[in-house]
């Protein structure tokens, strides 16, 4: 996927609004294309141009960018909250292969303990391939999302509900209509998202 054109960054940068500035976009793009360029490399060391620090919000819109781009790749964490607290407690967290389940697969899949993600353990993460060895099968290139950015990068695979009752709806004047919470799914697992406040189709 030719991350720098990708379809997902261009929806990201239409949802940022004002909040993001146009050398943010620029940033993020121009990270996107060296590392894209690196990947069709022999080595790291090939790569001569040293990559600028990104900001916070540089990261985000990559991470956007991935989740709209593999938003049939994602996974999400089997084990709850509670279990990877308990992992940091008990000195295994980063020791132990985190199971997930992919969004589009039957089986479960693992988050190596080497990852640099694997003390951390994110609920969602999307991934760039699936790495199978003899004991179990590893996700590679794995990178965190959030949950509330399904409904816009993945809506093939999300489900929205009509209106709920309750919260009522209520008129919102900056957008001059009607809005109402509805629930979303996600995947063919139903992964229950964040509630989407869309405007009321009534």
């Amino acid at each position: 996927l030719p991350l720098a054109h990708s379809p997902g960054l261009q929806q990201q940068d239409r949802q940022g609004g004002s909040s993001s500035s146009s050398s943010e976009q620029a940033v993020a793009l121009q990270l996107l294309q060296l590392l894209m360029a690196a990947v069709g490399q022999s080595g790291p060391e090939k790569l001569t141009q040293p990559l600028p620090e990104p900001s916070a919000r540089t990261l985000e819109v990559l991470r956007r960018a991935l989740a709209a781009g593999w938003c049939d790749q994602v996974s999400r964490r089997v084990r709850s909250a509670g279990y990877v607290a308990r992992l940091a407690q008990d000195g295994r967290q980063g020791r132990h292969a985190v199971r997930y389940s992919p969004a589009c697969l039957a089986e479960e899949v693992f988050l190596h303990p080497r990852s640099s993600l694997a003390k951390a353990a994110p609920e969602y993460v999307v991934y760039g391939d699936i790495v199978r060895t003899a004991k179990r099968p590893y996700m590679a290139l794995v990178t965190a999302i959030e949950p509330q950015w399904l409904a816009d990068c993945g809506s093939s695979l999300c489900q929205v509900s009509e209106p709920v009752p309750e919260p009522a709806p209520f008129y919102q004047p900056e957008a001059d209509c009607v809005m109402g919470w509805h629930d979303a799914t996600y995947s063919q697992h139903s992964w229950q998202l964040p509630r989407l406040l869309l405007p009321h189709p009534d």
